[in-house]
């Protein structure tokens, strides 16, 4: 398991991690989705192409008041 996968994710995508030596996780923004060509290309200008893409918008918790 990639290094990055064992100390900067979830507990739940570490243990997926474990059980799968094809899989990559990465922290990019997002700014396209191809669903027909199976990728999703970032802000840096990189695309990430693969049998399952699995895309996770992240969330901050915002408080008011």
């Amino acid at each position: 398991m990639e290094e990055r996968l064992r100390t900067k994710s979830s507990p739940l995508v570490r243990k997926i991690a474990a059980e799968h030596d094809n899989l990559t996780a990465h922290r990019r923004d997002v700014v396209a989705v191809d669903p027909v060509a199976r990728s999703a290309t970032t802000a840096s200008g990189e695309t990430f192409t693969g049998d399952y893409l699995v895309l996770a918008p992240g969330a901050q918790a915002n408080f008011f008041g």
